[in-house]
């Protein structure tokens, strides 16, 4: 407004050839006065850049700060740790201890086709608290007893589920990544907060505990306490209400196409995947080991 008003007045403020008489402008102002006027404006127009400028640099502050990651979650099993061996090692050794010779890879492969099979390790959200231990152990009993099917009668079967249903609450059962305590430590030296988002049972807490990674973490988000399982947005949306976050405001790490990239990339998080196998190559956004992600946050 204040450009086309000075660019219109331009040609009134040139003394003409010939004209001893001061010019006028088509307003009746003498041309001082339009000047006066336009300076006037030029410093109202000055102040209003400013003014917008500011608000450029606030807004594009506001856009950064809520793109800006304030809270990484991890998946569990295959991102953090590991089983020791193997599943069906664990359940050949333990199983030999209770009168049953078992095959361990033949167990390792039984239990790879049953698990996929099985529903998904989720209750009811208004499921009672105290009534989740025994529905959680069922959900495993239920699998393991399938595991063990082709191998005929099991005399002792509830002694030995018992027993390596507990086992798999300790360290005994598994092993922390190398590349997981200290990425963790340094991710937390920058202020980022931690979480677990991750299809287990409440075991989860006590194995975090004996692998000495409970104090890295601000929450822990497991299926059975929420009642959804990852890809189901639901357990993703739980852990950013827990952070009071924006989507954009979170990262999710996992081993998992479909639980975890696919379901956190569904609600707008960012998902990085943890490809230690390399076995996605074409994959933009993968990692092969947990350290390299301390260049993501920076990014």
């Amino acid at each position: 407004m204040f450009v086309d008003f000075f660019l219109q007045g331009v040609s009134d403020v040139v003394p003409q050839p010939g004209s001893l008489r001061k010019p006028r402008s088509r307003s009746g102002y003498w041309a001082k006065d339009k000047v006066v006027v336009l300076s006037a404006g030029f410093r109202q127009l000055s102040s209003s850049t400013t003014s917008t400028q500011s608000k450029i640099r606030w807004q594009s502050r506001e856009v950064k700060d809520l793109h800006t990651p304030k809270v990484i979650f991890f998946d569990a099993a295959g991102t953090l740790l590991e089983v020791r061996g193997s599943v069906g090692e664990i359940y050949s050794r333990v199983a030999a201890q209770y009168g049953l010779h078992a095959d361990a890879e033949q167990l390792q492969q039984n239990f790879a086709r049953w698990f996929r099979l099985q529903p998904p390790l989720a209750f009811p959200g208004n499921t009672p608290k105290e009534r989740l231990p025994s529905l959680e152990k069922d959900w495993w009993r239920n699998l393991v007893r399938a595991v063990f099917a082709d191998f005929g009668s099991f005399q002792h079967f509830d002694d030995f589920f018992d027993d390596v249903f507990e086992r798999f609450r300790t360290g005994e059962c598994w092993r922390v990544y190398d590349d997981v305590a200290p990425t963790l430590a340094e991710l937390k030296q920058r202020g980022l907060r931690l979480g677990v988002i991750s299809n287990f049972d409440s075991r989860l807490d006590d194995v975090l505990r004996a692998c000495e990674l409970e104090q890295f973490f601000d929450s822990v988000h497991i299926s059975t306490r929420v009642g959804a399982a990852k890809p189901d947005p639901a357990i993703f949306q739980a852990a950013l209400r827990e952070h009071s976050i924006e989507p954009q405001q979170a990262i999710h790490v996992g081993d998992a196409l479909r639980e975890d990239i696919e379901g956190a990339k569904a609600v707008g998080i960012r998902a990085i995947l943890l490809d230690r196998n390399n076995h996605h190559t074409d994959n933009s956004s993968r990692i092969t080991s947990l350290d390299q992600l301390l260049a993501f946050p920076e990014r």
